[in-house]
């Protein structure tokens, strides 16, 4: 992005936006950046989203369940949230979510839900094929099945 000028601000003001003011549970943010990050296997963006996530409070061993969520520790909530991210990036979305995929979240939430994999998906990959390597190597990403 920084060979175009033109679109770092908009892009900075849009992230900004849904990572910061959307008002989604800090928390649960993370587990949704770290879901799309892990299943992307984007060890760059992977660092760096481990430390904000240790920051605000996302607990080691729901970290470690990232890979293989559906058999950890996390809440309702949680579950649904990264039931929608699977949707969105191994199924590609693109249909109406049911009821029973949006869990507990509200409207709101799914909303925020599906633009922040969205966006993670678009940096991932953006990051990825330029070759932005972590700053140290990711030795073990979390255990899981990879579609």
């Amino acid at each position: 992005m920084a060979h175009n000028p033109a679109i770092i601000e908009p892009f900075h003001r849009y992230a900004r936006a849904l990572f910061m003011d959307a008002g989604l549970d800090p928390v649960l943010r993370q587990l949704v950046i770290l879901r799309t990050i892990w299943l992307e296997r984007c060890g760059h963006a992977w660092q760096q989203h481990l430390l904000v996530s240790r920051d605000v409070g996302v607990a080691p061993a729901l970290i470690e369940a990232i890979g293989n969520w559906e058999h950890g520790e996390f809440d309702p909530v949680q579950r649904a949230a990264l039931r929608i991210v699977d949707l969105i990036v191994i199924e590609r979305g693109g249909r109406l979510l049911t009821d029973e995929e949006m869990g507990e979240l509200s409207s709101g939430e799914v909303i925020v839900v599906e633009l922040l994999a969205g966006l993670y998906i678009t940096i991932c990959r953006l990051l990825n094929s330029a070759g932005l390597a972590a700053e140290t190597p990711v030795d073990a990403w979390p255990a899981g099945p990879r579609p």
